[in-house]
């Protein structure tokens, strides 16, 4: 059986898809993806980009009633406008890190790790320092 095959799209699209996909055409999309396989930067890209349209798509509907909405429904309006802003940052970084190459990617785990251990080793002296003291 002949893997599916994937369309490949630019990063303008995947931030803002064309406003003729359908929600369906959009998931459909997203599970021939998954299919696919690859790495699991793809797969978080694909998820993100799914989650992003189907944000946008519930932000125009409720923009459509507008005039009939109330205050909850305004409020749930910007927290989805904040939601987009969150996932088109996430698109980015996702992008930004698959153009990486494999050394640059492993200097960025490296220093996450050198961090990690100083924060733990910042913890440690932390309670150790507390630990020897008396309080009342």
């Amino acid at each position: 059986m002949s893997k599916p095959t994937v369309i490949e799209i630019t990063p303008e699209e995947m931030i803002d898809p064309t406003p003729e996909a359908t929600l369906g055409y959009m998931l459909y999309e997203h599970r021939m993806k998954l299919k696919a396989g690859g790495e699991e930067v793809n797969h978080c890209l694909s998820l993100s980009q799914s989650k992003l349209f189907i944000t946008n798509r519930l932000i125009s509907k409720t923009e459509m009633n507008i005039s009939t909405t109330e205050f909850e429904d305004l409020r749930t309006l910007v927290k989805q406008r904040k939601f987009c802003t969150y996932l088109k940052s996430v698109i980015l970084r996702l992008l930004i890190w698959k153009k990486m190459t494999p050394a640059q990617q492993e200097q960025i785990f490296q220093k996450i790790e050198r961090e990690k251990a100083e924060q733990q080793a910042a913890q440690v002296e932390g309670i150790s320092t507390t630990s020897g003291k008396v309080q009342l």
